[in-house]
């Protein structure tokens, strides 16, 4: 099992119960709900939320530290299907993409996603939306069709979209640091 220091066992269970019954497990993350200027939701989670109602090879770990993402949804009376789970306190979100097989940043607007990286990096699949440049490896989206589709795919063939490994780039940063310090 994954080293996770941050995650409850109870968390760390649900999550190994979720890869037992379905065979790709995603995660993303929200620091809170927030709308950007044209009322969408920044972070697409009410989206997710319906999008994997409908998916049932696929599960999605939610995390959101604040809570509020879950409470929003209870509010607008949205049934949480079961192949979804919260984690609503405060951990690193690189413990849930050790646990998971994929990462979706299904983001209204953005910038340069840390969590990509460290996605990435850890050799997961990253899925992401084409609204600014992403790095090289991430499979790109535009709307919620595209995202379907993307998700349909990972049922019928698990593991076929991994085809970009990571590369360190501490050194090249390096070396631009020091011929930049002469």
């Amino acid at each position: 099992m994954t080293k996770c220091n941050t995650l409850t066992k109870k968390t760390i269970n649900e999550i190994e119960t979720l890869k037992g019954e379905y065979e790709y497990i995603f995660c993303t993350n929200a620091w809170n709900v927030v709308f950007d200027k044209l009322s969408n939701e920044i972070y697409g989670v009410s989206n997710l939320v319906d999008i994997f109602k409908s998916c049932n090879n696929v599960a999605l770990i939610i995390s959101d530290p604040s809570n509020k993402y879950k409470r929003f949804l209870e509010k607008k009376n949205t049934q949480l299907p079961n192949n979804l789970i919260f984690i609503n306190y405060s951990h690193d979100f690189i413990d849930v993409i050790k646990l998971s097989d994929a990462m979706i940043r299904y983001t209204s607007t953005d910038g340069d996603s840390l969590s990509i990286h460290e996605t990435l990096f850890l050799r997961r699949d990253v899925v992401a939306t084409s609204i600014i440049e992403r790095p090289e490896g991430c499979i790109l989206f535009s709307n919620r069709m595209e995202i379907e589709n993307i998700l349909n795919t990972f049922c019928k063939f698990k593991g076929s979209y991994v085809k970009y490994r990571y590369r360190d780039n501490i050194e090249k940063i390096l070396r631009l640091y020091r011929k930049l310090d002469k």
